[in-house]
């Protein structure tokens, strides 16, 4: 974004800081930079003198935050060359990238750190965590029935035709639009998203009542793995019951114990809950503010933001009756309240279960 490059040339410089940072990604790099990066993703980049130094990629998606839709950009690819790591560059790319987009649609920039020790890493750059989950072992509890007169159809993703893929689509998207707090896939992500599957034996489970195929009312995405039977996600006609859904997966035994149909993997899922997992830094504070105030009920919000990163961000925000007023000092006689990015992105998702799947399962 911040130099002269083509998308091509983009294209071809990111990915070779992509392969010098993660030589064993193998077809998944392919995948990445040939399906994933269209022209609607943002390529940053960082350059010293000649060397390209740094990069990371953003991604457009749409949230639903507390009821109230919000546009947000999701940070992937987050490299720098090995023998340039330690000196501050990743801090470069992203001031001088992110700085392009504070007046911009996005309200917030998210991530998922690969490994545990990457939160500490992000929380420099101004980012706090915003989401937990952790993978949940499904039992199933004697004498449940769950919705077993529904017909179910077990369709492997290489073999669903684009009527199917799309019909599962459609019940995804309303169950993610109807949740007051989740990430919102495009019909386009949500295919990539399945053809990056493939390889991990990724099913469409279809549930139907008797005879009425085209009355579509529950659908799954689950993985066939070695040692497990994983649902990514589900969705449903009615109430959301994790019970019902998970049920048709869960091995079925005979009164001498024995499992139908060979299934004797246990079923996991993700619940959300307890390990961080998704986190987020503020990007544009007007719109920042705006959602954070109709969130919580409150029209008079007034606070002092130091961004260290962004610095064009800082600066003393005051809500009124219709938008955000941004001063460069402080109103005379207005108290306000000290926040960095942070903890204003906390106050953002307090007591907030964000659903966000299909995010990094592959």
């Amino acid at each position: 974004m911040n130099s002269p490059l083509s998308f091509k040339e983009a294209i071809r410089e990111s990915r070779s800081l992509w392969d010098l940072s993660f030589p064993d990604e193998g077809e998944y790099t392919d995948f990445y930079f040939n399906r994933r990066c269209t022209k609607d993703v943002m390529l940053c980049l960082h350059k010293t003198k000649d060397t390209f130094d740094s990069a990371f990629q953003l991604f457009p998606y749409k949230m639903n935050l507390k009821g109230i839709p919000t546009h947000t950009l999701y940070m992937s690819g987050v490299c720098t060359r090995p023998d340039m790591r330690g000196k501050g560059y990743m801090e470069l790319c992203m001031k001088e990238n992110l700085a392009q987009l504070t007046d911009g649609e996005a309200t917030l920039v998210t991530l998922i750190p690969a490994n545990e020790k990457l939160f500490t890493y992000y929380h420099r750059f101004g980012f706090t965590e915003i989401a937990a989950r952790q993978i949940t072992e499904y039992h199933e509890k004697t004498g449940q029935s769950g919705n077993k007169h529904l017909h179910t159809e077990k369709i492997p993703v290489a073999a669903a035709t684009a009527e199917q893929r799309h019909s599962i689509y459609q019940m995804f998207r309303q169950k993610w639009e109807s949740m007051p707090s989740s990430i919102i896939h495009t019909e386009q992500d949500f295919q990539d998203v399945l053809d990056a599957y493939i390889p991990d034996n990724l099913h469409l489970l279809s549930c139907y009542p008797p005879d009425k195929k085209q009355e579509l009312t529950a659908a799954v995405l689950c993985s066939e793995r070695t040692s497990e039977i994983f649902v990514h996600d589900f969705a449903t006609t009615r109430e959301d019951d994790t019970t019902n859904v998970l049920s048709y997966l869960y091995p079925k035994a005979d009164t001498q114990g024995n499992c139908h149909e060979g299934k004797t993997k246990p079923v996991r899922f993700f619940s959300y809950e307890s390990k961080p997992f998704m986190m987020a830094r503020i990007l544009n504070p007007k719109k920042a503010i705006a959602l954070y105030s109709e969130t919580s009920h409150n029209e008079n919000i007034h606070i002092h933001l130091t961004d260290k990163l962004l610095e064009s961000n800082s600066g003393y925000y005051s809500t009124t009756s219709d938008k955000v007023v941004k001063t460069e000092k402080p109103v005379e006689g207005i108290q306000y309240t000290e926040m960095t990015p942070e903890q204003l992105t906390a106050h953002m998702f307090h007591n907030t279960t964000l659903h966000a799947s299909l995010m990094l399962d592959y």
